[in-house]
């Protein structure tokens, strides 16, 4: 996605985008068949404005149908340019900055956009968790999925197989009105241009209003002692005790009565296990229908949000349900979507 804006509009979407990965500030774009041409192209490019003199930084080259395809001679006309200027014009830093900053270059039919990432460490790092799990699911794509599924923060949200909690912390932040990335920080910070004070108001802006403590509507569960015990001290680490309660529940035995807010149907979102943990084909199979079977009897009414490793899957959970392709660290996974009748 492309859009265009102001610094400003930069450090709005970092702080508040849910399903970027990253935002790319988009910094020239030149043309270059031979390797000189790159070094006289960015010669005169202000890097002042983006790089301290004692900065370290790396440049990401990629190439495609184009006449220079050497990767490393490529950056290394760019690092020529930018030492240069900055040796000339570069700012020294008030104090050192160790982080580096990252540029790429994508060199496609000889035309190459040159970007500088302003995010730094990957957007679905929201600075909430410090425990992990098993083959955790991204924080943006379990916001992509709670969007998807119509998630309403008034309406109860289950997530009864949470491993580290990825659903519910997500959908406490959208109950809340937290923007994603309130608790980070972002590689713009190390920017010459950067003004602390325009970001640190812009920050008090976003903050939520104060409110009164909202009854829990967000109910974690898992099977597993140490991961509920784990996701609890997270939640209250994070202050978020009042809007998401766990209990150490195996999800083939959790019903709606279970729960002290689930006066009316709202949303199950499932993330069941993938790959040996899942078992053979057949095995599969059989935990994918069971599960269908307790969510239809059980949970009639609600609406459902479920990732499953293997589209085939979908058929053996019972009634059709909307199904779109997700990808998530390199594998192709599909979510069904719809309510259970």
């Amino acid at each position: 996605v492309v859009f265009r804006g102001r610094l400003t509009t930069l450090y709005l979407a970092n702080l508040h985008l849910r399903t970027a990965t990253r935002i790319l500030l988009r910094l020239t774009r030149f043309k270059a068949t031979r390797f000189d041409q790159i070094h006289q192209k960015l010669s005169g490019f202000p890097w002042e404005l983006y790089l301290f003199k004692e900065q370290p930084w790396d440049i990401i080259v990629t190439t495609r149908r184009s006449r220079l395809y050497h990767r490393e001679a490529i950056a290394e006309q760019v690092q020529r340019s930018i030492r240069e200027r900055l040796g000339d014009t570069g700012v020294p830093g008030d104090e050192p900055h160790d982080e580096s900053q990252h540029l790429q270059v994508r060199f496609e039919a000889d035309h190459a956009p040159l970007s500088l990432d302003s995010s730094g460490v990957a957007l679905y790092n929201r600075g909430l968790k410090t425990q992990g799990a098993h083959a955790p699911l991204r924080e943006t794509l379990a916001a992509a999925v709670l969007t998807w599924a119509g998630y309403q923060p008034g309406r109860p949200l289950v997530d009864p197989m949470c491993g580290a909690g990825t659903f519910s912390l997500e959908a406490a932040g959208m109950a809340l009105g937290i923007p994603p990335g309130m608790r980070r920080t972002f590689a713009f910070a190390g920017w010459p241009a950067f003004r602390p004070k325009h970001w640190d108001h812009l920050r008090r802006k976003a903050r939520p209003a104060d409110a009164p403590p909202l009854q829990a509507r967000i109910f974690a569960s898992d099977r597993d002692t140490a991961v509920c015990r784990a996701l609890g001290a997270e939640i209250k680490r994070n202050g978020l005790s009042h809007v998401i309660s766990v209990a150490c529940r195996d999800v083939k035995t959790l019903k709606p009565a279970d729960l002290l807010n689930a006066d009316q149907p709202g949303l199950v979102v499932l993330n069941p296990p993938y790959g040996l943990r899942l078992g053979s084909r057949t095995e599969a199979y059989q935990a994918i229908a069971a599960l269908g079977r307790h969510l239809r009897t059980r949970w009639r009414g609600w609406r459902v949000a479920v990732i499953l490793p293997q589209r085939s899957l979908a058929r053996h959970f019972g009634r059709p349900l909307t199904l779109r392709p997700l990808r998530h660290g390199g594998l192709d996974l599909t979510l069904m979507i719809g309510q259970l009748r």
